[in-house]
């Protein structure tokens, strides 16, 4: 009788053992080769699954932005619209934990490997474009409880948030010691406190 397999879970098998590797050793350690290894099948196997390390790249990006939404839904639980909510988020998008670091050196090999393609390109950019709305959204909420003083300068406002946790993500992949969270979270103070 032939083994019956769940294509599903083993599409998601891959898809953790690939997105291990890049937390693990950076965009450099996810190689073909290294995936058939850690996942204990030959190359040829995971085309079955994936045609092309792109395609892996692509279930990555998906598995840590689901996971990096419902950190940020978590964090949100209970929090009044707003600068309190607006600081909750910035905070829970940024590097400080193991497991956003993660998510950080996925999405960073997700928009090195594959910014070129015009498709991806296409849903990175509106990723990014729904962060900068959400960011604005909690400005303009602040704005009208008198929390801050920004209404002439919302979007530019939502757009330096924005750089900033893609920078923290950068700057997370340095050497040890380099994604302080102190830091982060006290340059996160300044640049509110700016507005």
């Amino acid at each position: 009788m032939p083994k019956i397999v769940d294509h599903a879970a083993r599409r998601r098998e891959i898809t953790q053992a690939a997105a291990d590797l890049i937390a693990e050793g950076g965009p450099s350690a996810f190689t073909m080769r290294a995936l058939s290894a850690r996942c204990g099948v030959a190359n040829g196997a995971l085309e079955r699954y994936f045609p092309t390390k792109g395609d892996i790249l692509v279930s990555c990006y998906d598995l840590a932005y689901s996971r990096l939404r419902a950190h940020t839904y978590e964090q949100m639980i209970g929090v009044e619209p707003g600068l309190a909510s607006l600081r909750v988020l910035v905070r829970a998008l940024l590097p400080v934990s193991t497991e956003i670091g993660d998510v950080a050196r996925v999405m960073l090999a997700f928009w090195s490997e594959l910014s070129s393609v015009p498709e991806v390109a296409a849903r990175v950019f509106a990723d990014s474009a729904s962060m900068r709305d959400r960011f604005v959204a909690e400005l303009r909420v602040a704005v009208e409880r008198g929390e801050i003083d920004c209404s002439d300068r919302l979007d530019a406002v939502g757009y330096a948030l924005h750089v900033f946790v893609v920078g923290s993500y950068h700057v997370a992949q340095g050497p040890e010691g380099a994604e302080d969270p102190g830091l982060q979270l006290a340059a996160l103070d300044l640049v509110l406190g700016a507005t």
